[in-house]
């Protein structure tokens, strides 16, 4: 019986003494990753001319001379130009709305250290600023597109899915009357 005690005293020490250890490993961690992120917040815009939109979430960006595809992280639009898909319920807008505001324009990009940098079709992967504004946030609160993580949540999920929520209760483009009837 004695030694039943010790044990179980023995046991719940080492018990204790694991979870400790493992919290601090994962508490550093976390604090790694937050210093990395805010090290990643500090002046890594890349300037980029977008000239071409391909559809709501895909621009084409001219970095030096050189182009690249950029898929817009977080964000999902309706598709217009897939390949396999059909034009979906306010693609079309959602394509004019991101001409409206980037085509021909000088804009900031940044990636998200969460991300991977290219996608697995050869797209830069990147946060959007036109004039000091996140146009990934404003495409979403403006109704245009989905809030959209793809496997590992990126740096202004929460950000987005409220602007979503907002559309979405405001009933603001595809939340509006002319998607709804196209789904019933």
């Amino acid at each position: 019986m004695k030694n039943q005690k010790r044990f179980k005293k023995i046991f719940s020490l080492v018990i204790a003494t694991f979870a400790l250890f493992v919290y601090l490993l994962f508490y550093e961690s976390n604090l790694q990753i937050e210093n990395e992120i805010s090290k990643s917040s500090e002046n890594t815009f890349e300037l980029a001319f977008v000239n071409k939109v391909i559809d709501g979430d895909t621009i084409q960006v001219s970095i030096n001379g050189e182009n690249f595809k950029v898929r817009l992280i977080g964000v999902d639009a309706p598709e217009t130009s897939h390949p396999s898909k059909l034009v979906e319920c306010f693609g079309k807008e959602a394509t004019e709305f991101t001409k409206n505001k980037l085509l021909n324009q000088t804009i900031k990009l940044k990636p998200d250290i969460t991300q991977q940098n290219i996608d697995q079709y050869g797209r830069l992967l990147r946060y959007v600023y036109i004039n000091d504004e996140l146009f990934n946030l404003s495409i979403i609160r403006e109704g245009y597109a989905h809030e959209y993580t793809f496997k590992v949540p990126y740096l202004f999920q929460n950000e987005f899915k409220k602007a979503e929520k907002e559309a979405r209760e405001s009933v603001r483009g595809l939340w509006g009357e002319a998607c709804k009837q196209k789904t019933l």
